[in-house]
């Protein structure tokens, strides 16, 4: 269960730098996330 916290934290954190970075690095980011 703790996994899934962890993916799906990191998963949030990853958009909200792709949305404050954006460019290609942010849409990159995003959509690994």
């Amino acid at each position: 269960m703790s996994g899934s916290n962890a993916i799906s934290g990191i998963a949030i954190v990853g958009a909200i730098i792709a949305t404050k970075v954006g460019g290609e690095l942010g849409s990159w980011l995003g959509f690994i996330a």
